[in-house]
């Protein structure tokens, strides 16, 4: 279910950078975390998760997309 994921994705994000997965790996993962945060309901973590991505990559088309989505969703 997608508790379990957002449990399990916080986990694997935390220590990504320690198994040298590459950047787009990584941010594969934080896709992943956002969407089962979403889906789980906890709006808080995919409000703070989509900040994040749109302060790393504030033009990227695909963080635009998905914060506001995740945001309509959690609303």
């Amino acid at each position: 279910d997608a508790r379990t994921a957002v449990a399990l994705l916080r986990e694997i994000r935390s220590g990504a950078h320690r198994f040298g997965g590459s950047h787009a790996q990584r941010d594969l993962i934080d896709q992943l975390l956002l969407e089962a945060a979403v889906r789980s309901g906890d709006g808080q973590l995919a409000g703070a998760l989509a900040a994040e991505r749109k302060a790393i990559r504030p033009r990227s088309v695909l963080t635009v997309r998905s914060a506001s989505n995740s945001l309509r969703q959690c609303a």
